[in-house]
């Protein structure tokens, strides 16, 4: 299988992270959305590698998605066997 035929398949993959990061409230999802310290990120350094944050970016751009309409979830505070059937 060649390189070319998973990239849909990876960006549709990292396209659905991306909005798991965003709904679940409980992930520390603003250091990803919010990257800081580029300069810590050589170009020319291949050892490093650039954090999530950095590499999405240009996805989202590309994407289109609107992430600020994307409202995170909570999770309930009552126990599910507590919960009455409706």
């Amino acid at each position: 299988m060649s390189i070319e035929a998973n990239e849909p398949r990876r960006y549709k993959l990292t396209l659905q992270y991306i909005v798991k990061l965003k709904v679940n409230i409980e992930n520390l999802h603003l250091t990803v959305f919010n990257p800081q310290f580029k300069n810590l990120y050589d170009k020319n350094n291949k050892k490093c590698i650039l954090s999530i944050g950095f590499r999405i970016q240009k996805l989202i751009d590309d994407s289109k998605i609107p992430l600020d309409i994307i409202k995170p979830v909570g999770h309930s505070t009552i126990p599910p066997w507590k919960l009455l059937k409706p």
